[in-house]
């Protein structure tokens, strides 16, 4: 499954598609399987994050958009992203903020907060791990990334 933009009279839009293989037609479908929100573009950050969490990969990638913190709430002009219920919304809309190659929408965050490595191998986990990130949008230094991945627990031997 990945994220997908779809333009609609100049205003983008996000979705969730999955690809979906024909064996008979010998060819693909995408098939849409979930509305994200209004498509809202940061843009690049050139630098990668240093963090020794997620929530702090998190408000420290957004930081640098001009996101401020408020009661575990990172706030800019009327967009809000709850780390407390994973919520990225705007007035009462949810919205995917783009920034980094990724979105960072109600579906990624709950994907990176919530990360489940349960029957997985050590080399699949390590792998859905760093998607998170990348999915999510948080540009993430490496050394951070090895940090917070020891801290979480997930390598079970």
């Amino acid at each position: 499954m990945f994220i997908r933009k779809k333009k609609i009279n100049n205003n983008e839009y996000a979705y969730l598609v999955e690809n979906r293989y024909h064996k008979k037609k010998k060819q693909s479908r995408q098939k849409t399987s979930k509305y994200l929100g209004k498509v809202i573009n940061l843009g690049n950050s050139n630098k990668q994050t240093q963090a020794s969490t997620i929530n702090e990969a998190i408000i420290n990638e957004l930081n640098r958009f001009g996101f401020k913190e408020s009661k575990n709430k990172l706030i800019k002009n009327g967009i809000e992203i709850d780390l407390g219920t994973f919520q990225v919304i705007e007035g009462s809309k949810k919205i995917c903020l783009e920034l980094n190659e990724g979105f960072l929408c109600n579906l990624t965050l709950t994907n990176l907060l919530n990360f489940n490595s349960q029957n997985l191998n050590q080399k699949e986990i390590i792998h859905n791990f760093a998607d998170a990130f990348v999915s999510a949008g948080i540009n993430l230094h490496y050394e951070s990334f090895i940090n917070i991945f020891n801290t979480q627990n997930t390598i079970k031997p």
